[in-house]
């Protein structure tokens, strides 16, 4: 997690064996966006379309390399019907993106919200906390905007759903945000505990391991500093 170096070497290796894999290209295409190399990811990313234009991956790489990422990702967006929960919030999720960058109206951001990321969790087989992740990502960002107030009491909701324990220490970037919508939602107690747990956790880790994951446990100090708890 966290190393763009590591997954570009890894399908480097196997490449020259898979030029006729569209996920071999939408996986190179995500690393070298990650790397900061767009116009190269942009190249993977339209080699991976071209042999399957279905490929999800390389469909998330070209959104986040071309101007035209709305128009195309919401073409595209019929195809994402067989997505995994994670996959399919998360295309909206920067389908939602582009629309705040790009200074839209805020109710183009909530209809995703509403109809997209968290209208997944009615399908029998939707994985909360997939969809939780996106949904907080995308509204952190509108927080971070100052437009959180459009969205009504929606944060709240979610942070009533992530305050189950279910859904917590399953992976660190959700961790961080369960914490965020926790603490700001007046869940003081809810958060502290998960804070007490990452603590935990992290005491118990190998060095190595606790090298890697301190900087997140720092943020998670952060949070809760940062709203007083």
């Amino acid at each position: 997690m966290g190393r763009p170096d590591l997954c570009f070497d890894i399908i480097h290796q196997v490449l020259p064996y898979n030029q006729q894999e569209d996920f071999i290209f939408g996986i190179l295409a995500f690393s070298l966006l990650e790397l900061g190399q767009m116009s190269d990811a942009e190249e993977a990313a339209k080699k991976g379309l071209k042999i399957n234009k279905h490929d999800c991956w390389s469909q998330h790489a070209h959104d986040c390399c071309f101007k035209e990422a709305v128009q195309f990702m919401e073409e595209c967006s019929s195809t994402w019907s067989s997505c995994s929960s994670f996959m399919y919030t998360h295309n909206w999720w920067h389908v939602a993106l582009c629309y705040l960058e790009g200074h839209s109206p805020m109710r183009k951001v909530l209809e995703i919200y509403d109809n997209h990321i968290w209208k997944e969790l009615e399908k029998p087989d939707a994985v909360h906390p997939e969809v939780y992740l996106n949904a907080l990502g995308l509204l952190l960002r509108v927080y971070v905007r100052g437009e959180l107030d459009v969205f009504g009491n929606r944060l709240k909701v979610l942070a009533d759903c992530v305050a189950d324990q279910a859904n917590w220490y399953l992976e660190c970037h959700l961790d961080l945000l369960i914490l965020w919508a926790l603490a700001n939602t007046g869940e003081v107690s809810k958060a502290e505990d998960l804070l007490k747990g990452l603590k935990s956790r992290h005491s118990k880790m190998i060095k190595k391991k606790q090298e890697l994951m301190q900087t997140g446990v720092q943020v998670s100090s952060d949070i809760c500093l940062i709203c007083h708890l």
